[in-house]
């Protein structure tokens, strides 16, 4: 593709890309979320529904217990 190079070791493995961004900057954006994505799966830790919900359970007593300490 016109505009993008790949850049590659001794070894013939590509180490990174070169982006004409007067060319394809419009892309740029797309191709960052892209990367952004990949990385997030690769890294988030996964939190099962149960403990969210608990946690959730447990701010809201809190906010209420909270809530009525300073109303008394």
């Amino acid at each position: 593709m016109e505009g993008i190079q790949l850049v590659v070791d001794g070894e013939g493995k590509k180490t990174a890309v070169v982006i004409d961004l007067e060319r394809h900057g419009d892309l740029l954006e797309e191709f960052l979320d892209v990367v952004i994505s990949e990385h997030r799966l690769d890294t988030e830790v996964c939190v099962p529904f149960e403990d969210v919900v608990s946690q959730i359970k447990a701010d809201r007593i809190r906010a209420a217990e909270e809530a009525h300490a300073t109303a008394v």
